[in-house]
């Protein structure tokens, strides 16, 4: 698609010119495109940093139709401000009003093949282990509970556990602990308060 237009235009300037001018045409032609592409490249790179720093006329909560437009293009969203929001609630805001900020929108990736039950083991396992015994690696024990890839490799990687699936899986023995503790306070308290059997 490129070749053939400048194939033809290198032969319309070479009759009119000659082949030099023909060649020093299309070297201006060229040196042209690289400017204007390098100049496009810095202006895509100067409005994504106006919109992530809410600059210019990103700074309104309603910006207008080309701003939108351009947030759009970019992928970017206008979302509360997670840091503001927490402060309200515990309650430590300093009069601060809740504010919005640009983040770039999230795209979902590859779905979880496992489910948290899955995890459970493995999280309690490999937190619970004492390193001076046990001698298996997190890739072991992963690839014990959840199986390998074809190259031998455990099916789920360690980072998926330490940016996912841990916290996940701790608070759910944490909860599964506290209700297990609360049963037994409700079994105890209700054999204190049953009339012995005479």
């Amino acid at each position: 698609m490129i070749l053939v237009p400048l194939l033809w235009i290198s032969n319309q300037l070479s009759l009119a010119l000659g082949p030099n001018g023909a060649q020093a045409a299309l070297v201006l032609g060229f040196i042209i495109i690289f400017l204007l592409i390098g100049l496009g490249i810095g202006l895509w790179y100067l409005v994504d940093r106006a919109i992530a720093q809410r600059k210019s006329v990103f700074n309104t909560d309603t910006p207008g139709k080309f701003a939108s437009f351009l947030v759009l293009i970019m992928g970017y969203e206008l979302v509360d401000d997670e840091e503001t929001l927490s402060a309200e609630e515990s309650g430590t805001n300093l009069g601060k009003p809740a504010g919005k900020v640009m983040r770039k929108k999230s795209r979902p990736g590859r779905k979880p093949t496992f489910p948290l039950e899955r995890w459970l083991p493995i999280a309690q396992k490999w937190e619970n282990r004492d390193p001076l015994v046990d001698a298996f690696t997190l890739g072991e024990l992963i690839s014990e509970h959840l199986g390998t890839n074809a190259d031998g490799s455990p099916a789920m990687t360690e980072q998926s556990y330490y940016n996912l699936w841990r916290d996940l899986a701790l608070a759910e023995l944490e909860r599964r602990e506290n209700q297990k503790k609360a049963q037994r306070k409700g079994a105890v308290s209700r054999k204190e308060t049953e009339p012995p059997i005479v």
